[in-house]
């Protein structure tokens, strides 16, 4: 059964009461019966102001206005609520794919840096084993790079992933600041992410 709304046909309420409703209705913020009435001339209908005052007390005309302006108002915001938390579930996607898009950039750089620190900043010469087990010597050449281009490169990757949580969770993960950190607790601290070790059996040599 449909619910009878109050700026719907009232029981009772006659086909001319209701139909000067619905004009007076129509006429918007500014209505007022004399307006009402005017409307009613200009259509060569002839409405008595007694007449349409009495509908309007009777019927309850203003009450059942401001219950209308209620109603479309309640759905217009219900209507923005919808978009701005539709629009907002979408930024916060992206927020979540952007953050991790950076960690793993970061993590890319983090690795890289720590492959660049396992590398000599001097020639030098390492004996290793081949894989029947005979001995070899591996001369290790430096790359055309300085432990400072390497620290520059761990802070850029450091950097990011602090982002990349900041940005996903709001918090800061740990206290380590690569800015002011030595080559020896860089180090350090990426043998304590486990990242050292994993450059370190990744890290290039030339024979």
């Amino acid at each position: 059964m449909e619910t009878l709304l109050e700026w719907h046909r009232q029981p009772g309420e006659s086909e001319k009461a209701f139909d000067a409703f619905q004009r007076y209705l129509a006429l918007g913020p500014e209505r007022s019966v004399d307006a009402l009435r005017r409307s009613y001339a200009e259509s060569a209908v002839k409405k008595s102001n007694r007449l349409l005052q009495s509908w309007s007390s009777q019927w309850r005309w203003i009450a059942r206005c401001k219950a209308h302006a209620d109603h479309v108002t309640a759905i217009e915001n219900a209507s923005r609520d919808k978009v701005r938390a539709e629009e907002a579930e979408k930024w916060e996607r992206r927020r979540l794919q952007s953050a991790a898009a950076s960690w793993s950039d970061s993590n890319l750089l983090r690795r890289k840096a720590a492959q660049m620190m396992t590398f000599p900043l001097a020639e030098d010469v390492v004996e290793e084993n081949d894989e029947d087990g005979r001995p070899i010597r591996i001369t290790r050449t430096p790359a055309k790079w300085t432990m400072a281009t390497a620290g520059a490169l761990y802070k850029l990757g450091a950097e990011l992933r602090a982002a990349a949580i900041s940005e996903a969770t709001g918090n800061a993960e740990d206290d380590f600041d690569p800015s002011n950190a030595t080559p020896e607790e860089c180090r350090a601290y990426l043998a304590r992410e486990g990242i050292l070790k994993i450059a370190t059996g990744t890290a290039g040599a030339s024979q």
